[in-house]
């Protein structure tokens, strides 16, 4: 069942939150539900025994509802109820892939925060606390739901977040534990921009990540969901762009460039036979990672966009673990993972050269995306959410090449919304609009996972309906 936590979050909502008459308060609700149909190719790319393809369906239902509260104070809860017939992994970033008991039904408690907005005169200006949606730009540092305090500060030419965000308990009925890379770490995070000419922006960002406990001991025996890392590291970035992950943005030429450096202390255990740990080191992290990207929207009458990115990141490198990796980079408003959502890699001893192509109506957006994947060291591997199949030692750095197509029709107009800082997905920026989409995308491994392999896929169509 659902930990006590969840009960307790919204007691102390509750408490935070004054009395108001009935005339000074504001309900809003909206129910998203999802229908889908899933196919997954062999996730061990041919190499292994377990990853034969499999064919699933799913029912995701997500209620939400809104409370305002006069005009300082806000309250916001969202459930998730998942019901598949087997493994069924998202594709985006509505539905996270925590990798943990993918095949089963469950409930859990989303998000449930208070939010007051009456430390300063700025509307953009608000203080969060409880579990809610942690998301920045990009979503390659965060996005994700976990419980937080955060203060956020929006002006028309400046913004700047600051908090504190630990797991604390997974709020899901079917018992799955918080993922590995999030256990019993505490984070602290920031994030500040300014727009030095109209629509151009420069910004900074930080993490902190300290990890209480022990990575496991020489002798231990350990399993798929140990945690092998622990330490305290710490990333800061630096970023500029002009509206590049906005898919309402017509500017003919969007770009972004970042640059992020990770520096730390971390202790490491490798298992042998057996599962059972035979190294254990210290090490100093020094590493760093940077992208840039552009697209082009050539005709001012006809909404076709061409766009190209490419990231590198260094070996020992490793991303925040709060991060999905699906943006609206390609020029629409569909969350498209950046590394392939067949692969779905993670940042570190990784090199990615994109190419994308789209098309973005009223009612209808399509995109095409080529990537190539690279590794830096040849023996040395890199995770992915997706693909089990496990890079080889052999001096090969080509990963493979990935594809993705995905076409979005929308029916009738945007639903109603209210501007809020980006915390509840259903009220906020994002465009609430009924619709049914396919996703096709394919992985074709490369020499670094040795001779043998085969070309996975995955596949899904989904229908969504909003109701307000």
């Amino acid at each position: 069942m659902i930990k006590p936590t969840a009960a307790t979050l919204a007691l102390l909502a509750a408490a935070a939150v004054p009395v108001a008459t009935r005339a000074d308060v504001t309900f809003n609700y909206a129910l998203r539900a999802t229908v889908g149909a899933e196919a997954d190719g062999d996730r061990t790319l041919g190499l292994g025994s377990n990853g034969d393809s499999t064919q699933n369906l799913f029912v995701n239902l997500a209620p939400r509802a809104l409370i305002q509260f006069g005009e300082d104070w806000t309250a916001y809860t969202r459930i998730r109820a998942f019901v598949p017939t087997g493994r069924a992994a998202p594709f985006d970033s509505n539905t996270p892939d925590n990798a943990t008991a993918r095949g089963n039904s469950f409930i859990a408690l989303s998000e449930l925060w208070v939010q007051y907005n009456g430390l300063t005169s700025y509307p953009g200006e608000a203080i969060s606390l409880g579990r809610q949606r942690v998301r920045q730009v990009g979503s390659e540092w965060w996005d994700e739901d976990i419980d937080s305090l955060r203060w956020n500060f929006a002006t028309t030419l400046k913004s700047f977040d600051i908090g504190i965000a630990r797991q604390l308990f997974h709020y899901r009925s079917d018992g799955a534990p918080i993922i590995a890379e999030q256990r019993h770490r505490t984070y602290g995070f920031g994030n500040a921009s300014v727009d030095w000419r109209p629509e151009h922006r420069v910004g900074v960002r930080a993490v902190v990540a300290q990890d209480s406990g022990s990575a496991p001991r020489i002798g231990d025996t350990v399993d798929a969901d140990s945690k092998l890392r622990n330490g305290q590291l710490n990333w800061v970035g630096l970023y500029a762009d002009n509206g590049f992950y906005d898919p309402l943005n017509r500017t003919p030429f969007n770009y972004w460039i970042e640059a992020n450096y990770l520096i730390g202390k971390q202790t490491e255990a490798s298992a042998g036979s057996g599962n059972v740990v035979d190294t254990r080191n210290r090490q100093d992290v020094n590493a760093y990672a940077g992208t840039i990207a552009g697209r082009w929207r050539p005709f001012a009458e006809f909404p076709v966009a061409f766009g190209a990115a490419y990231t590198y990141s260094s070996r020992e490198y490793q991303q925040t673990g709060a991060q999905s990796n699906s943006s609206t980079f390609s020029g629409t408003q569909t969350l498209i993972n950046r590394y392939n959502e067949t692969l779905r890699a993670q940042l570190g001893n990784l090199r990615v050269a994109s190419a994308f192509v789209s098309l973005s109506f009223d009612n209808d957006a399509i995109s095409a995306i080529f990537s190539t994947l690279a590794r830096n060291d040849g023996n040395a591997a890199i995770t992915a959410d997706n693909v089990i199949a496990q890079t080889q030692a052999n001096g090969r750095n080509h990963v493979g090449n990935g594809v993705d197509l995905v076409a979005t029709h929308y029916f009738g107009r945007a639903l109603r919304r209210q501007r809020l800082l980006d915390s509840g997905d259903a009220f906020v920026s994002q465009k609430r609009r009924s619709l049914i989409s396919i996703r096709a995308s394919a992985f074709d491994p490369g020499a670094a996972f040795g001779p043998g392999t085969e070309l996975d896929y995955r596949v899904l169509l989904e229908a969504t309906l909003w109701v307000n």
